[in-house]
């Protein structure tokens, strides 16, 4: 019995890879909870809005994140999103529904921002150090 390779080209392999890629996105933080806590959402290789459809922040209980019980979080209804470039913590964006009130945020204390879109999703870490 003979086998047969197929050759793929890089062409292609270049196009399935981008193609993976054109769902994810990535979440920066800056500010501060005083001036305003902003969470901008981007995609890497696209300059779009993200259709966004739950944003959340968490916090470690115990050592383990707490999604169970965030402390603030907003949602759209299942199955749909909205273009979303930047989220403001506890600003509540237009169309969404507030799931958790914003909690007062710590000093020193580690989060987790997460935001999910019909294709993907992505996560940060950060601390708040004012």
């Amino acid at each position: 019995m003979k086998l047969r390779t197929v050759k793929t080209p890089a062409a292609i392999i270049a196009m399935l890879f981008l193609a993976a890629c054109s769902y994810s996105f990535e979440i920066s933080v800056s500010g501060s909870p005083d001036t305003g806590l902003h969470f901008a959402l981007s995609r890497p290789m696209h300059n779009k809005p993200i259709d966004l459809n739950k944003f959340m922040v968490v916090t470690k209980t115990e050592g383990s994140w707490d999604y169970k019980h965030p402390v603030w979080s907003v949602s759209l209804p299942p199955g749909t999103s909205s273009e979303v470039n930047e989220i403001i913590y506890g600003v509540v964006p237009t169309g969404f529904s507030e799931e958790y009130k914003p909690a007062k945020l710590g000093r020193l204390t580690s989060y987790l921002a997460l935001a999910f879109s019909a294709g993907g999703g992505a996560s940060t870490e950060f601390t708040v150090k004012q």
